[in-house]
């Protein structure tokens, strides 16, 4: 079940006698919720990170690829003209 920050902010409790204080129950509810917020920002910045630097990786990947290859081809040149 996921829950989001404005579910936690719109969350509603029934009133009841010897029950708990609202205030302190809808304080503690804004600071989940802001903290909430902190993390799902903190979690979409570092998934685009990763995304970044999976990309990177990738493109030197090719790169190598791409020396090895032409260093393969050098030396079978270079082997043949001799």
């Amino acid at each position: 079940m996921k829950i989001t920050p404005l579910e936690i902010k719109r969350q509603q409790f029934k009133k009841v006698m010897r029950g708990y204080d609202p205030v302190e129950v809808d304080t503690f509810l804004d600071m989940l919720s802001t903290e909430m917020e902190d993390l799902v920002r903190a979690n979409r910045e570092l998934t685009d990170r990763v995304l970044g630097l999976e990309t990177q990786l990738s493109d030197y990947k090719n790169m190598e690829k791409t020396l090895q290859q032409t260093l393969m081809q050098a030396q079978e040149t270079s082997g043949k003209s001799i």
